[in-house]
């Protein structure tokens, strides 16, 4: 094949490889429509590159930095952007749409028209290489360095597909193989001879060196990041962003409790259609900072889809009637919402831009959780590693942290601390909705320590901060506990069904729901053994710090006594024999190429030198010296005479008069009248020698050991006479 249709076809090869890495955006955007401007601009610029292959740089540039724009301007104004206002401010917003929001990212003019530019320009620097054909990794490693960064964007939705990733695979070798025919046929006119070794067709495009590193790269690279992509929550980079703290309530939801209950009748809040869900979510409160459990302050844009929709999602559609909320109820699972919301981390709360009005309709895709039969399960379960919800500004008073421990010791996992700290409280407490509202850390430290009567709110708050001492991850959550139509699922919520309740986290199972509550409300208490005046401090706040305790200093919550988890420890181990491996296979492969292409080579030259007559040995010692030049790119062709093959080696190599001069004893030793002596082949093998080392010198290190690993003169060197 012609020179020129190999050009063509690197730098069709180029576009394509970036092509399929652009088109794996998809799984950083809410819509799977999203790639499609990305595929399409990466496929101009190859047509753009093809057809003006021939023309100077300055005319190449210009032409794909103008089909880049106009795609990105195309990107813009698809979704609803003005051009060219949002398309100037395209990589600035646009990256911060992408790296301010959570996965999945919705779907925004400023963030199209940043990865339509940046898929461009990764295309056209590929097709420029191609153009240019100087170097061969260099062409894929554009295309590799976006395939990469959208993996990390996309670390939520899981590894990258497996045909996605042998796709890129394929086409790398492509790349690479026409790269190196191009650089054969260039290189063709510079040594005058055809592309043949030792009288046959070479019939392996790749060089040896390329094939050994391609080679290395597919086994060990699986090996290197298996542990990573198998594990449960990949490196997110948006997990570093610190965004300003997005204060979403002045009031805590949990001390609006007795707000919805005094509403005289009751509030029809909203319905919902179907699905026979009975409880429903309204906010999950993640932090306590001594005053009030609040949701997370960092709420983020998000797209409609938070996960794959599963085929057991069920859609339920809801009417708001009074409900006047920033908040999106939900039940069970929630996988999508109709609406353009902001979510925090931990998923506990679903933020409408504006308070929902009445006649809102509202659709959501919800999957219903299924319920652990098996108390072992939990049992044997895992909490998750989450942060504290107790704020830094927390400084828990140590009767709490001792009842905590006390309340918990014995314990042997997770699950039975939780379930301690509920029924301590179900049964050594009393429920009062008479109580003082509040939930602060001393009104919570009076609670428990002297009155041990107290409204719901404050039996959900104390479990939280009791559960948080000894290392547990929960939230308190706000929402509904109703009763839905037994025939149809739909459900009406008022607003005396408003609750509260604790969740602990576990690995593989989610949160699970604990009640800490006593079912039935107990007589008001005519003396509760304290003073209205302590009481009074202790809800305006006076009585934050408790007072010195004779209680002996517990340990911090994070020294708390754990139950041994061998699961994980295995998974550790697992883990770091799987990095181990991936490390160590790599570089056992290297060793090995190394020494088997050495060995080899030194089994060929003692076979040269030791091979019969003195005649022979001349002949090997010529040959054994023109093995460098192989390895160094030359070719040899038997057909040639040995004066004919150093008169079409490259000048490096015969600028000595060392490889004539073996020339000259080789021709001598093979056509002279009379065999040479032993002395004669001595004296051929040390100018074999001297040659080496003044080709080793002029060549450089690097080229040298490149030379050494070479597999060329073991496949196409000279045969000795």
């Amino acid at each position: 094949m012609s020179r020129r249709r190999w050009r063509v076809g690197l730098i069709a090869a180029v576009a394509l490889l970036a092509a399929l890495a652009s088109a794996e955006v998809r799984r950083i955007f809410e819509q799977a429509n999203a790639w499609g401007l990305a595929v399409l601009v990466c496929l101009a610029c190859g047509l753009v590159g093809i057809a003006l292959r021939t023309s100077l740089l300055r005319v190449r540039a210009p032409a794909q930095v103008v089909v880049v724009l106009v795609m990105s301007g195309l990107a813009v104004s698809s979704e609803g952007g003005r051009v060219p206002g949002d398309l100037l401010t395209a990589p600035v917003k646009g990256l911060t749409d992408v790296l301010g929001a959570r996965w999945p990212v919705p779907v925004t003019a400023a963030a199209m028209g940043f990865v339509v530019l940046v898929c461009g320009a990764v295309a056209a620097v590929s097709v420029e290489l191609a153009n240019r054909a100087r170097h061969r990794v260099l062409l894929i490693l554009p295309s590799a360095a976006l395939l990469g960064l959208v993996a990390l964007l996309s670390a939520p939705a899981g590894p990258p597909r497996r045909w996605a990733i042998g796709a890129f695979g394929l086409l790398s070798v492509f790349v690479l193989w026409a790269a190196h025919q191009l650089s054969l046929l260039a290189s063709r006119p510079a040594v005058g001879v055809p592309r043949v070794a030792m009288g046959r067709r070479n019939v392996v495009p790749v060089g040896a060196a390329t094939v050994a590193a391609v080679g290395l790269f597919a086994l060990g690279l699986p090996l290197l990041i298996g542990p990573v992509l198998r594990a449960p929550k990949r490196y997110d980079p948006r997990s570093s962003q610190v965004l300003r703290p997005n204060e979403v309530e002045d009031i805590s939801p949990l001390a609006r409790l007795d707000e919805f209950r005094s509403r005289v009748p009751a509030d029809t809040l909203f319905t919902a259609d179907g699905g026979g869900f009975a409880r429903w979510r309204l906010v999950g409160l993640t932090r306590y900072d001594g005053e009030a459990w609040m949701p997370s302050a960092d709420f983020r844009p998000t797209g409609r889809n938070f996960d794959a929709v599963q085929t057991d999602s069920v859609r339920v559609n809801l009417s708001i009637d009074a409900l006047r909320e920033r908040w999106v109820p939900w039940p069970g699972e929630l996988d999508a919402v109709s609406a353009r919301v902001d979510t925090d981390g931990a998923s506990a709360g679903v933020l409408l831009s504006e308070p929902t009005t009445a006649g809102e309709k509202i659709a959501l895709k919800v999957r219903r959780r299924p319920p652990v039969a098996d108390p072992s399960q939990l049992v044997e379960a895992r909490v998750t590693k989450r942060p504290s919800a107790l704020t830094k500004a927390v400084d828990l008073p140590s009767s709490m942290t001792v009842l905590a421990l006390d309340i918990t010791q014995g314990a042997t996992s997770a699950y039975e601390r939780a379930l301690r700290i509920e029924s301590y409280l179900k049964t050594k407490y009393q429920l009062d909705s008479q109580s003082i509202p509040g939930h602060t850390l001393a009104l919570l430290q009076v609670f428990l320590d002297q009155t041990r009567r107290g409204r719901d709110e404050q039996f959900v708050a104390a479990f939280g901060v009791l559960a948080a001492a000894v290392g547990l991850p929960v939230r308190v959550v706000v929402g509904f506990d109703t009763q839905p139509d037994a025939a149809t699922g739909a459900v009406t919520v008022t607003s005396k069904e408003i609750a509260a309740w604790p969740e602990v986290e576990f690995v593989g199972l989610g949160w699970i729901a604990f009640n800490p509550v006593p079912s039935v409300e107990s007589p008001p208490e005519a003396a509760s053994g304290v003073s209205q005046d302590a009481l009074d401090q202790s809800n305006a706040g006076a009585a934050r710090l408790s007072p010195p305790s004779t209680a002996p200093t517990a340990p911090p919550p994070s020294e708390a006594p754990t139950p041994p988890e061998t699961k994980s420890d295995r998974q550790v181990s697992r883990t770091v024999v799987g990095v181990a491996a991936g490390t160590l296979v790599p570089l056992l492969l290297v060793i090995t190429y190394v020494v088997a292409v050495l060995g080899l080579k030194r089994r060929r030259r003692r076979r040269l030198r030791d091979n019969g007559p003195s005649a022979a040995r001349v002949s090997g010692a010529f040959a054994s010296a023109f093995d460098v030049v192989v390895d160094l790119g030359g070719q040899a062709r038997e057909s040639l005479t040995d004066s004919e093959l150093v008169d079409r080696a490259p000048p490096t190599f015969v600028a000595s008069g060392a490889l004539d001069t073996l020339a000259r004893r080789s021709t001598t030793a093979t056509f002279g009248p009379r065999p040479p002596e032993e002395v004669d082949a001595d004296d051929a093998w040390a100018d074999a020698g001297t040659f080496a080392a003044e080709v080793a010198t002029r060549v450089g290190r690097l080229r040298w050991l490149r030379a050494r690993l070479s597999l060329r003169s073991l496949r196409r060197g000279l045969q000795s006479s």
